[in-house]
């Protein structure tokens, strides 16, 4: 997964830039705010999907770290007296409360503490400041910096469920009682933030990667329009794994594992430990790292010279136990099952619909 998200992400940043030439008069005038002409193609628009813990937003960070220095200096540069700093790429995570104005600092922010500048510091000292200013004026210094590829994070932040008094008064008019819990429909917090994104690819022609879980990819799909754009540039689903003989967990993640512990006598993880460790943990990265960790506190701190399975049972049962019953729903692989976490699983039959 980390090679193909690596491979799209180099293709989008090098697609972006070649319409964006520094010495070509067209550049100039569409960094002073004139849009580039109709046959300059949009930009490319990826998306990375997985549930949470599955390590997308580390494969994206690490395939661009690997590739590309996030900031260039140039000395010389087309149209800049003195030297340049070209902004590569930058990821941001979308706030929680899905609105511009909020993502507008966010932006703000990262901008300048990636760049080493304080070019915004006065605007967000701003007591009633437009989200649509601070959103122009951030974008201004994104192509004014050349900003090669954005990656907003927690896409589905961008939404928000629709009431359940509301849900419950369509399903009495329509008559019918759910027959399982089911993840509320999510509605766009604002128009206005998902139209000021869309703009920065279809208008300035910057590449955009959105990274979400499942039930952010469900709502981004509802508009067909977006959907297509999300997909044809390159979209990664991050797959969890299907069993205890799944090859990135037994040939990387758990060998790694092994290196780091902490007592007299090690934990060797034979076929019967890793069935058990896959049972436990689904082999989720971020709970698998988690349970290994405290697994070997609790062996610590009950002053055993062992590491041992029965220590990350117990992990599993006291600092993990929240994590129990949705994990158990991820193995089962069970969709009405999977349906009670809003971000495990798509509705019934949501790819049909895309169709």
């Amino acid at each position: 997964d980390g090679l193909r998200i690596g491979m799209t992400a180099s293709m989008a940043v090098r697609e972006g830039y070649r319409f964006r030439n520094p010495s070509l008069p067209s550049t100039t005038a569409m960094i002073r705010g004139r849009p580039p002409s109709g046959d300059v193609p949009e930009a490319p628009i990826t998306s990375i999907m997985s549930i949470g813990g599955m390590g997308k937003s580390r494969a994206i960070v690490r395939a661009l770290a690997s590739q590309f220095e996030q900031v260039i200096e140039h000395t010389t540069f087309p149209g800049v007296v003195g030297r340049f700093q070209q902004l590569v790429y930058l990821k941001v995570d979308i706030p929680g409360t899905g609105k511009l104005l909020d993502l507008a600092r966010a932006l703000m922010i990262e901008t300048d503490r990636v760049l080493g500048t304080d070019e915004f510091t006065e605007m967000l000292k701003l007591k009633r400041p437009s989200a649509q200013d601070l959103f122009n004026a951030w974008l201004k210094v994104a192509r004014r910096q050349s900003l090669g590829l954005l990656v907003l994070d927690e896409i589905n932040n961008l939404f928000k469920p629709e009431a359940r008094k509301i849900r419950v008064a369509k399903a009495a008019r329509a008559g019918k009682a759910e027959k399982a819990p089911a993840p509320p429909i999510l509605r766009l917090v604002e128009e206005e933030a998902l139209r000021c994104i869309l703009t920065i690819s279809n208008t300035w022609r910057i590449p955009l990667c959105f990274l979400m879980t499942p039930d952010g990819l469900e709502a981004m799909g509802t508009r067909f329009a977006v959907a297509q754009r999300m997909c044809l540039d390159g979209h990664h689903h991050i797959r969890t794994p299907q069993s205890a003989a799944d090859s990135n967990s037994v040939e990387l993640y758990l060998p790694a594992l092994e290196k780091y512990q902490y007592l007299r006598k090690p934990l060797v993880l034979k076929a019967a430990e890793k069935k058990e460790l896959f049972e436990l943990t689904g082999f989720v990265p971020r709970v698998l790292f988690s349970v290994w960790r405290l697994g070997q506190r609790i062996a610590l701190e009950r002053g055993s010279d062992a590491f041992e399975m029965k220590h990350i049972r117990l992990a599993m049962n006291t600092y993990l136990a929240p994590l129990q019953a949705p994990l158990a729903a991820l193995r089962s692989n069970d969709p009405m099952r999977m349906r009670r976490y809003q971000d495990l699983l798509p509705p019934e039959g949501f790819w049909n619909e895309l169709r």
